[in-house]
């Protein structure tokens, strides 16, 4: 996979090649995958970040693992405004809050993000058909 190191897992730490079928440790433990932030830096600059026309979650292709050639699911997902929330944070005691309004993506989820990067990655692998187990937003999202 592209910008990553391996997987890691969370529990006994152990190292492994990072596979499209590989989630768990043989501990138990799921494991994360750890990126290989100096590659990403030597391709991606502040300043072509912020040049990008690309509102959508996708801006940030190159810290996400997919790959170059990956066929993008079509629907707009992310990208969704932050409010302040000045009145809110006084109550709580903290000097700034922010709220960000997951309510303008396609099914109004902060689900819908990590649904397009299941169906990109779901794409990458040749997957005609995506399912999923949920009783709420990820199963709608998906």
């Amino acid at each position: 996979m592209k910008n990553v190191l391996h997987a890691k897992c969370v529990i006994c730490g152990r190292t492994y090649d990072a596979a499209p079928n590989l989630t768990n440790c043989a501990c138990g433990g799921i494991l994360d995958i750890v990126y290989d932030y100096d590659s990403i830096k030597s391709s991606l600059s502040k300043a072509d970040l912020a040049a990008r026309q690309e509102y959508t979650m996708w801006r940030y292709r190159e810290l996400l693992p997919v790959e170059a050639g990956t066929e993008l699911p079509p629907l707009r997902v992310g990208w969704s405004p932050l409010y302040q929330a000045d009145r809110l944070a006084g109550q709580l005691g903290i000097q700034r809050l922010y709220i960000k309004d997951d309510g303008i993506n396609p099914t109004a989820s902060l689900k819908d993000r990590a649904s397009a990067m299941a169906v990109a990655k779901a794409r990458e692998a040749g997957a005609e058909v995506i399912a999923c187990s949920s009783t709420g937003n990820a199963a709608s999202s998906l």
